[in-house]
């Protein structure tokens, strides 16, 4: 049963895989022998993708005047980073990501508009909208990503992903591939090398790069901080190689939104909207490879279901980096609560909360009070240099927003 785990958990589409030991079971002593080779009769995951539906995506490939790949974050657990910026370089196709597919294009990339969807990047969603052909690599296409698309029916999508129930499942593949991300997209890195002459697109990024701009964010002032500001300016400090790890909402959102990663990776729960991951997935990365900086991003909310697991980090050695973005509320649902359900709150505030900084002073941990432009920057500082467990409490104002 150990054999068959790791061998699920290792192939198809890669996971965790629960083993239930009865307890009669555990006490038991038994003559173990690891076994070689493993074979499920049930379970015969794809591997390559089907060779004329190959032959199909690179003829849409070649048609197309505007290509564009939307990266997901089966690119990671596929281990298809490397080859999908390959592919995207090689053939002068543009990128944009979901939000689990963060870091899977350089964002310094010239290639490379940002995420997608309703809390997504005004470029990401108009290169959506606009592209006569879209490769999905990996990505399920959830609900919040759907958003960008608005019910397109006049391109061709080429959805590639080792599991069959998700191609189709939230938006038409005209070109479906079932398979292992990394042997696919090496099938199509082998076709195209036989085209006559490289693939360009220039007409089409220069379209693309007229819509890349930000709004400029101000930090607030009067004992508070932009998050949106102050996620800007972190990122101005954060080493190329970096772990970034968020919680869910208004924390997630203003985190994907402005932290970029050159060569680093953004974790956290997507579509399942687990609040209290962010810390013990900092200490899991951490701990995985400690050379890297590791920063738990959450809201005041989403820290007070994790904070003890601050103990794990201390007991351990394990010097991960914390922010409680504080705003005393249960920010992205009172903000839906205030647009869509006039301003009826509900089980949407945190009164009653504690002093964050002292919880860290209880834990030994090193922290500080950020509440405005100077003490942002003091922090942040003070958060990158340290070699211990850090924790930046941040104040920003109760109504702030995730629209971008």
């Amino acid at each position: 049963m150990f054999k068959k785990a790791f061998y699920i958990a290792g192939t198809g589409r890669r996971g965790p895989v629960l083993i239930d030991v009865p307890f009669d079971v555990q006490k038991a002593e038994i003559d173990f022998e690891y076994p070689e080779t493993v074979d499920i009769r049930s379970y015969r995951p794809s591997t390559k993708g089907n060779g004329y539906q190959i032959k199909r995506a690179i003829t849409a490939l070649k048609d197309a005047k505007k290509p564009l790949i939307c990266a997901g974050g089966g690119l990671f657990t596929g281990n298809g980073v490397a080859l999908m910026r390959e592919f995207s370089v090689k053939n002068d196709i543009p990128v944009v990501s979901t939000m689990m597919g963060l870091g899977a294009m350089q964002s310094d990339s010239p290639l490379y508009y940002g995420m997608i969807g309703m809390h997504g990047k005004k470029a990401a969603n108009i290169a959506v909208n606009s592209c006569d052909t879209l490769f999905l690599l990996g990505a399920r296409v959830g609900d919040r990503a759907m958003s960008a698309m608005e019910n397109r029916k006049d391109f061709t999508v080429v959805h590639i992903d080792i599991d069959p129930a998700e191609i189709g499942k939230n938006i038409e593949a005209n070109v479906p591939i079932v398979g292992d991300i990394t042997l696919v997209l090496e099938q199509l890195l082998e076709q195209t090398d036989g085209f006559k002459e490289p693939l360009t697109h220039t007409d089409w990024r220069a379209e693309l790069d007229k819509n890349r701009f930000e709004t400029p964010c101000e930090p607030e002032g009067d004992g508070y901080v932009n998050p949106k500001w102050f996620m800007q300016t972190l990122d101005k400090y954060l080493p190329e190689r970096s772990i970034v790890v968020a919680d869910v909402g208004q924390n997630q959102i203003w985190t994907a939104a402005n932290i970029s990663l050159k060569d680093g990776r953004f974790l956290t729960s997507g579509g399942m909207g687990t609040m209290g991951y962010s810390v013990p997935a900092a200490v899991g990365a951490k701990t995985a490879d400690p050379s890297l900086e590791v920063i738990a991003v959450c809201g005041d909310g989403s820290f007070q279901m994790e904070f003890n697991e601050i103990a794990t980090a201390i007991q351990h050695g394990i010097n991960i980096k914390m922010i409680v973005i504080r705003n005393r509320f249960l920010g992205m649902v009172r903000e839906v609560q205030e647009n869509a359900y006039d301003n009826r709150l509900i089980a949407v505030s945190l009164d009653g909360s504690p002093d964050f900084c002292k919880i860290a002073e209880a834990y030994g941990v090193e922290h500080m009070l950020v509440n405005s432009e100077e003490s942002a920057v003091e922090g942040i500082e003070n958060l990158i240099k340290s070699d211990k467990p850090y924790l930046l409490e941040v104040a920003v104002p109760e109504h702030e927003k995730t629209i971008l």
